[in-house]
């Protein structure tokens, strides 16, 4: 299973002094920050701090200022952004469960049924169908 990357554990607390969005950022092609920025604009993607493996602050701050302008958080903070992902994770969790849906990763929900049972093993070519 994926690792949640909004939770606050898994955030980091601060810009590492190289961050790419901060004052003295690692250097990167153009091309390269253009990239990332739009992953992070269309929400694609969290950005992976190079010295931590924690979600990157700068990353944060720049997707907070998109939800913000949008008038998706309340404040262009990252604590914001945490809180409204939190909120949003509980209440999407909430309902699949109500609704006895399960996620997939295309985005597609799928109805749990009665005979339903999901393996997480891959059979090898001896074992039995």
């Amino acid at each position: 299973m994926s690792q949640n990357r909004l939770h606050p554990d898994n955030c980091n607390k601060a810009q590492c002094k190289s961050c790419i969005f901060g004052p003295t950022p690692l250097d990167l092609t153009p091309q390269r920050k253009a990239e990332i920025e739009l992953y992070l604009a269309t929400f694609k993607a969290s950005h992976i701090c190079h010295t931590t493996n924690k979600t990157c602050y700068g990353a944060l701050q720049y997707q907070a200022k998109i939800l913000h302008a949008m008038g998706m958080i309340d404040q262009p903070t990252t604590e914001s952004l945490l809180k409204g992902a939190a909120t949003y994770l509980k209440d999407n969790r909430i309902y699949s469960q109500e609704n006895n849906v399960i996620s997939c990763p295309s985005d597609q929900s799928i109805k749990k049924g009665p005979m339903m049972r999901i393996s997480r093993r891959k059979r090898g070519k001896h074992s039995p169908k």
